[in-house]
């Protein structure tokens, strides 16, 4: 299928693959910028860990207006100055985008010499690699780094990723690349950590409304200019904001549509992106949408605000709505949407890092990054109205890389269509047909290694691209379950996205795919918990070795209750020795058994016996606009379905029966 236009944007690659960028400062907090073929220094000096602090020899460092006596390395790319970097990739940043990152970075003092969130992979490791020489005059440090998430079916490239930046005493600095493999990235100086509101861009108006709640009775959302690539969006209240009761959040949201307004009976499905922040029962904001960079202080209880990159947005005449609600659990108790208006957004001039420029600027970025996510809502539409309403789940291969920092793809599951007893939160019937349980969430690049076949590699023997499948179709049941605890509803799933069975659960693969291996745990989470003879208990995280386990296999319809062995939490699990996570932990084990997964969430229906066991996936093979298919790519994508057509009973249970 070929994306429409409209469905994704342009990339903007990186292009500074062997040179070398030199900045001189003006003095007055700004610098000039000249371009030089690569000059790398050769000392590169030892190899340090990632977050070390780095003090400067006999000299300070003049940068954001202060100077400074030390800074922070990052395995990421950057170097901070008064803090160690504060963005972590994990928890609730897993889906940022680059732009969303960029945002996030201006906060802090920062220099980017090229920071991805997974330079070296999920885990820093990798032969991921940071070195530090220093000397009277100056500071280099040198990064030597990989980017495996993407590598072509799991094969590196021969060279590594080397990137090096120089401070220097005179306060000018140096960045040079030379074998970089990855063509996205942060490059740039970010001196200033602080965040001022500029001119008014515009503002939708409403009126007071005394039957609604302060913290609900929305009068203005406006949208400022900034000292930063980034606009700032703020809402005003009637009344304090505060803090949600229990189980409770508010949400402060902005709808965006450039092509035609949505208000018209109030079709959210038009809606091009939104800009949102919310405040949860422990006082925290989250802040999400395309774009969205991070909360902003406020200077009054009744106003709440957030900063944003604008994208696609600049210059775009867009229709706007505000949208103000208060949320118990999954239930919307009450709230406001405000007039629509019309927004006219600025266009911020993009640097261009490759080019000289002998004028001095306190902007001195850049934001590579490659395709928008498309927008798959529409694409399943186009599937369903094209080939009808005949799938369970469409899996979605892509022949580009999108900017998303992972290989691999979350799900969306409409659960209105999967069973009852499974605790599940109601999203409510798929946007078109009535089948369908779920789909990708992204599109995954056909030469990443989630689509990796190993046989054909040499590689490890669980194929990665069938363990992603597996585990995205389980989610159309798990993990979302919960049990009674004396009397009590609790969760037996955690995490940052509450989908996956909490850290502390020990519920084994029920037929593992590598059985010798000795942690098989379950492909939805949890750990597997190995007793010692002492008493403690040692965890082993076999992932890539297990499959789903008894409840699993309960929530999908494939076991009966009476076929669910019991479980255990392990209870206040400490290590032995402080630190070492892998270790010998203590902790009360505690029994969980199905019959309490029962009383909270009632029994299975269908049950095992009537539950549903053919299922019909469809696979999306997309193309950019303008493209047409590659042939070795489109008999990859081939290969993968017809790999799970014959094996998928294997890779969802481990054994064929």
């Amino acid at each position: 299928m070929e994306l429409a236009p409209d469905e994704t944007t342009a990339p903007n690659l990186f292009d500074l693959n062997g040179r070398t960028l030199f900045f001189t400062p003006d003095g007055r907090g700004g610098y000039s910028r000249s371009v030089r073929a690569v000059e790398w220094e050769d000392d590169i000096g030892p190899a340090v860990a990632d977050g070390a602090e780095i003090s400067f020899d006999g000299f300070s460092f003049d940068f954001g207006g202060r100077a400074w006596t030390s800074f922070y390395v990052s395995s990421r790319g950057v170097l901070t100055f008064g803090e160690r970097l504060r963005y972590s990739h994990e928890g609730p940043n897993r889906g940022d985008t680059m732009r969303q990152i960029r945002t996030k970075m201006v906060t802090t003092p920062t220099i980017s010499v090229l920071h991805k969130p997974l330079l070296g992979g999920f885990w820093g490791g990798h032969g991921n690699r940071l070195h530090v020489a220093s000397s009277t005059d100056r500071v280099v440090v040198t990064w030597i780094s990989h980017e495996p998430d993407y590598y072509p079916h799991g094969v590196p490239p021969e060279r590594p990723t080397r990137l090096q930046t120089v401070l220097a005493a005179d306060g000018s600095v140096r960045f040079s690349y030379r074998d970089v493999s990855f063509r996205d990235g942060n490059v740039g100086l970010f001196a200033d950590g602080r965040v001022v509101k500029g001119r008014l861009i515009g503002r939708i108006v409403d009126g007071a409304d005394s039957n609604l709640p302060g913290h609900l009775d929305l009068l203005e959302a406006a949208i400022y200019e900034s000292n930063t690539d980034a606009v700032i969006l703020e809402f005003t209240m009637r009344g304090s904001i505060g803090t949600p009761p229990a189980g409770s959040v508010y949400s402060y949201r902005f709808h965006f549509d450039t092509d035609q307004p949505f208000w018209t009976g109030l079709d959210f499905s038009d809606i091009d992106l939104t800009w949102a922040i919310d405040v949860t029962d422990t006082g925290e904001r989250w802040v999400w949408g395309s774009g969205v960079g991070g909360p902003m202080q406020s200077d009054g209880d009744n106003r709440i605000s957030l900063l944003a990159n604008l994208g696609e947005l600049q210059g775009a005449p867009s229709a706007v709505i505000g949208d103000v609600a208060e949320f118990d659990s999954v239930s919307w108790v009450g709230g406001q949407v405000s007039p629509p208006a019309t927004i006219r957004m600025p266009v911020i001039a993009r640097t261009d890092l490759s080019r000289s420029d002998s004028r001095s600027s306190s902007r001195q970025s850049e934001m590579f990054h490659y395709q928008a996510v498309p927008d798959l809502r529409s694409v399943t539409c186009r599937v369903v109205e094209s080939l009808g309403d005949e799938f369970d789940m469409l899996v979605f291969h892509s022949e580009f890389r999108i900017d998303h920092q992972e290989s691999t793809t979350p799900f969306v599951g409409y659960t209105a269509n999967s069973a009852e007893g499974l605790g599940l939160d109601l999203y409510g019937d798929p946007p078109c047909g009535r089948r369908l349980k779920g789909r990708f969430a992204l599109p995954v690049w056909m030469r990443a290694s989630a689509v990796l076949d190993s046989s054909q590699t040499g590689g490890r023997r669980f194929d990665h691209g069938r363990s992603l499948f597996a585990h995205e179709f389980i989610h159309t049941w798990t993990a979302r379950l919960s049990y009674v605890r004396r009397g009590m509803r609790e969760p037996l799933f955690g995490d940052y996205c509450q989908c996956h069975w909490r850290e502390e659960l020990h519920a084994p693969a029920a037929f593992p795919w590598r059985p010798e291996h000795p942690g098989p745990m379950s492909i939805m989470g949890g750990t597997h918990w190995i007793e010692n003879s002492n008493g403690t208990f040692t965890p082993q995280r076999g992932y890539f070795e297990g499959g789903p386990s008894w409840l699993d296999l309960y929530a999908m319809g494939l076991a009966a209750a009476s076929e669910v062995p019991d479980m255990f939490i392990l209870r206040n699990p400490e290590p032995v020795r402080e630190g070492e996570w892998w270790g010998p932990h203590t902790g009360d084990r505690e029994w969980v058994s199905i019959e309490q997964v029962i009383a909270a969430e009632g029994p299975r229906k269908p049950s095992a016996r009537n539950a549903q066991k053919n299922f019909n996936t469809g696979f999306v093979y997309l193309v950019a606009p303008g493209e047409t298919p590659d042939n070795e790519m489109l008999r990859l994508h081939a290969q993968h379905r017809e790999r799970w057509s014959s094996t998928g009973t294997t890779s969802l249970a481990g054994d064929p029966g």
